[in-house]
């Protein structure tokens, strides 16, 4: 939303104002969005920020399942391969749905109002909490899958603490592992419960 605050004509300079909901675009999670003693986004320490990055990619399961979930199997599969997953780092869900982000495909509502797209099992999650991993990340809407109506991905992983962010790009450009990645909020005079962030990975160090 928008408003004109000075016009060229009046004031002699242009300026507007604008607002949005916290929830939008590439962002983080903050655990405050699921729990109201929890950490807001300019309350999270920069360590618990700058961590180790590992990309599990679900892609060609998306591919041909929308409502795809990264499940504790993937977890135990990618482990298989590339070792085990760190404590305290970031655990970023590859479903290639960025490709979607510019149009009705990233929501991909049907008929009845209800979303479908990639997220994390609940499962999965309480895998990773227990190793000790500090964020998620996903390229899609929301931790949760799109028909979630409970998300008991968020309810699990926020309140402990942790933090997610949404809507990211450009994964598949990403190994499975990489060194510290940065995902950042901006401060705030009140505490949000998410902030428009970024996330920038380390490749080929």
């Amino acid at each position: 939303m928008t408003e004109t605050v000075a016009t060229l004509a009046h004031d002699g300079y242009n300026m507007r104002r604008w607002c949005l909901v916290e929830h939008i675009g590439t962002h983080l999670d903050a655990p405050i969005h699921y729990a109201d003693d929890g950490a807001s986004a300019d309350r999270l320490e920069i360590e618990d920020l700058v961590v180790p990055l590992v990309v599990v990619d679900i892609a060609a399961m998306a591919q041909d399942d929308p409502d795809a979930t990264l499940t504790p199997d993937d977890l135990v599969e990618f482990e298989a391969t590339h070792g085990s997953i760190p404590a305290q780092c970031c655990v970023a869900m590859h479903s290639g749905w960025d490709r979607f982000v510019t149009g009705p495909g990233f929501c991909n509502t049907d008929a009845q109002g209800v979303m479908h797209f990639p997220g994390f099992h609940p499962e999965a999650a309480a895998l990773l909490i227990e190793r000790g991993v500090r964020g998620l990340a996903v390229d899609t809407l929301s931790l949760d899958p799109g028909p979630s109506r409970d998300f008991p991905t968020h309810c699990a992983w926020l309140p402990s603490g942790r933090w997610g962010l949404e809507a990211v790009a450009n994964l598949a450009m990403l190994p499975p592992t990489a060194p510290p990645s940065w995902s950042a909020a901006p401060r705030s005079r009140a505490p949000p419960a998410a902030g428009a962030g970024h996330g920038a990975a380390l490749a080929g160090c």
